[in-house]
């Protein structure tokens, strides 16, 4: 498989090569082939929009394994979740597989940044919008860490900030409104990203 959830085609030599030609990725086009899901893995499904607490995004990223696949079977349905106690630190190698980006979006609700990636995590997450971050320094909607991996597909990332004036160890001041990346980035996105530093 590529490293890319969609948007991969394998090239005209690829049983020769093992290789794979990645479309529409804007920064990289790194694609990882062999990879496998890790027999114990297991697919969690979020049941809610709450912040926190059992059945949310974030307490089921908390609790996945590596190579766990997490999906949206939300009850009372919603569009949105609202992030009120910091971001969701992605910790694991993990995919997250949204209902589309027209369909659920994740808030930093203009407190702090959406999601983190991890140091040394592989993380793949498709049918999001990303939006509302904030963080002082960068990466206002995602950062993704030293040797991370972020695959985005099918997700736009909007309305995100990173204000100036602020030295942090993050990005330093005032970069990558929408994604800060220390890793790897493979964007496969429709609309583009728009995000701003001020």
């Amino acid at each position: 498989m590529c490293g890319v959830y969609r948007g991969c085609r394998y090239g005209p030599h690829s049983r020769r090569r093992l290789g794979a030609v990645c479309a529409g990725l804007v920064v990289s086009s790194l694609c990882v082939v062999g990879l496998s899901r890790p027999a114990s893995a297991a697919t969690l499904a979020v049941s809610n929009c709450n912040d926190a607490g059992p059945g949310s995004l974030r307490a089921t990223v908390a609790a996945a394994n590596p190579g766990d696949i997490i999906t949206f079977a939300l009850s009372p349905s919603c569009d949105v979740i609202t992030l009120t106690s910091g971001d969701i630190t992605i910790g694991t190698n993990l995919t997250i597989v949204g209902p589309g980006l027209n369909a659920l979006a994740v808030s930093g609700d203009h407190v702090s940044n959406v999601f983190q990636i991890g140091t040394g995590v592989t993380a793949n997450i498709s049918g999001l919008t990303i939006e509302d971050g904030y963080a002082v320094g960068g990466g206002g909607g995602v950062y993704v860490g030293t040797i991370a991996t972020l695959t985005l597909t099918d997700c736009t990332v909007a309305d995100n900030v990173a204000p100036t004036g602020i030295q942090t160890d993050v990005g330093g001041p005032g970069k990558g409104g929408g994604i800060f990346v220390e890793g790897v980035l493979n964007l496969n996105l429709d609309p583009p990203m728009n995000g701003r530093s001020r």
